[in-house]
């Protein structure tokens, strides 16, 4: 990390042990921001990312709510408008930070949209505000000059993410138009990005600066994140039913362009590439942001599988593309393994995955080899749908000997236990819970039974004289929600 590197955690440190000698009573506006400061550290620094940010957001919300901030300034007469627009300020960077968590956590926000009314900051220059002006001027028009129109941009996709969070954890259950409703507001939000803050393509980057490529990719990872989450429950249901035909697709597309995404950040953050001197947490190839997309194609490709389990599935392009950007996503995440132990976890994961998934699918291209930390192949890549955005993409492909894999037999994989484990509504937060557990379960299963995990998705759940895949839904499907993915990598390549 470097002398920078250094000091920030130096900072991380020692604020927080003069934060714990404040006490919650005393805390005030200066201490609040203090704490922010802090939790943003702990959110972006990604080898301390994890559940240990939940007690620091929380604290932050319950000391914000007790200094007024979640109610508009507008309610309070003593109140000069410079004060106003600085708590407007910090309420919004509170809320993005509860939001941002709620997400990747898979757990319900801190705050509730029922609690406050703030309004956003206006879209003004720092220079704009004094401390005596006794009306704050109208917003600026939003353009590269005004940083904080990144933020205000930011904070319209993150209000439709909120309401998916709460969707998603809520314990009842909602119709279907309710995600469509989701949907459309999704499209909305992101419709009302600006063209200094589009990611039209990667092939003009280099003429922005990094800060604002950064920006630009994270607007859209946000944006595809969200729609992949929302759908994401629906992709089984599609199968059988074309009323959620929309989802499959909709997940599916937006987990191309996270894929894509991810290849072009790695490409990019070589020596030379335009990230080369800045990428955070959220654009890192070895984000977790990033595999969730890919579990969601190897679901998808499962599916396309399951139509004639016992042939080969005559590739459409849609699954060649699909397979090649996998192909890809693996091994970037086997050449990040030597310096980031989660991604060489995620590597082998996805390996294993592949390898009964592709000799399924027949393939007419022939793939070249990608040798670790080599230069991309230039070649343009299709559209998967007129509904999505698909940024056309430099990729890079494998060609992988599985011969041996072409000839495992699928008839007692109980893919319905995977599906299970990837449905469920909690697969994020189980792959980050569990994703750092080692060989805990190996030895007698998930309840001490005797069974390893990977056994039991190659056994049906009860003797029966019926075809597996005949029995009642509720007999197929083992209890699965708290594997980790490392148990799901042994049931793709069982030991012999």
């Amino acid at each position: 990390m470097g002398l920078s590197g250094t000091l920030a955690t130096l900072y991380h440190t020692y604020s927080g042990q003069c934060i714990m000698g404040i006490g919650a009573n005393k805390a005030n506006l200066q201490t609040l921001q203090s704490m922010i400061a802090r939790s943003v550290f702990g959110f972006s620094h990604r080898e301390d990312w994890g559940a240990g940010l939940i007690p620091d957001i929380g604290a932050i919300v319950r000391i914000a709510m007790r200094l007024g901030l979640h109610r508009d300034p507008s309610h309070f007469s003593n109140m000069t408008p410079f004060q106003g627009e600085m708590r407007r300020r910090i309420w919004i960077t509170i809320s993005q930070i509860d939001v941002l968590s709620s997400f990747h956590l898979g757990m319900p926000a801190a705050i509730r949209m029922g609690d406050c009314d703030t309004e956003d900051p206006r879209n003004l220059l720092d220079t704009d505000l004094e401390e005596t002006i006794s009306e704050l001027p109208p917003s600026r028009p939003f353009s590269q000059n005004v940083p904080l129109g990144y933020m205000l941009i930011k904070n319209n996709i993150l209000g439709v993410m909120r309401r998916v969070v709460e969707f998603l954890n809520s314990i009842h259950t909602e119709p279907y138009e309710r995600v469509l409703q989701l949907d459309k507001g999704l499209v909305q939000v992101y419709a009302m990005i600006p063209s200094y803050l589009r990611l039209n393509n990667w092939e003009n980057t280099h003429k922005d600066p990094p800060y604002l490529v950064l920006q630009k990719v994270q607007l859209d990872t946000l944006y595809h994140q969200t729609v992949s989450v929302l759908h994401r429950r629906y992709l089984r249901k599609a199968r059988t039913d074309s009323k959620f035909a929309l989802s499959e697709q909709r997940c599916v597309d937006s987990s191309m362009v996270l894929l894509k995404h991810q290849s072009s950040i790695y490409r990019e953050a070589q020596p030379g590439g335009c990230l080369s001197s800045i990428y955070g947490y959220t654009i890192a190839p070895e984000s977790v942001n990033f595999t969730l997309a890919a579990m969601v194609l190897c679901l998808y490709l499962q599916d396309r599988t399951r139509i004639k389990r016992r042939k080969l599935l005559h590739a459409n392009t849609k699954d060649q593309e699909i397979l090649r950007a996998l192909d890809t996503s693996h091994a970037i995440w086997k050449d990040l393994s030597d310096k980031h132990h989660e991604a060489g976890k995620v590597a082998h994961v996805l390996e294993k995955m592949l390898e009964l998934l592709r000799p399924r699918i027949s393939l007419h291209d022939r793939l070249s080899v990608l040798e670790p930390g080599a230069a991309f192949n230039c070649e343009e890549s299709t559209s998967i749908s007129a509904q999505s955005t698909i940024i056309s993409e430099p990729g890079f492909y494998i060609n992988t000997n599985f011969t041996e894999s072409a000839n495992m037999e699928m008839n007692d994989f109980n893919w319905d236990a995977w599906d299970s484990f990837v449905q469920d509504d909690n697969f994020e937060t189980a792959y980050l819970g569990f994703i750092d557990q080692e060989s805990s379960l190996q030895a007698g299963g998930p309840l001490g039974s005797g069974i390893s995990p990977s056994a039991e998705m190659f056994t049906t759940p009860c003797a029966t004289s019926e075809p597996w895949d005949q029995q009642p839904e509720s007999m197929l499907q083992p209890q699965l929600g708290a594997f980790p993915l490392q148990h799901i990598s042994e049931s793709f390549h069982p030991s012999p």
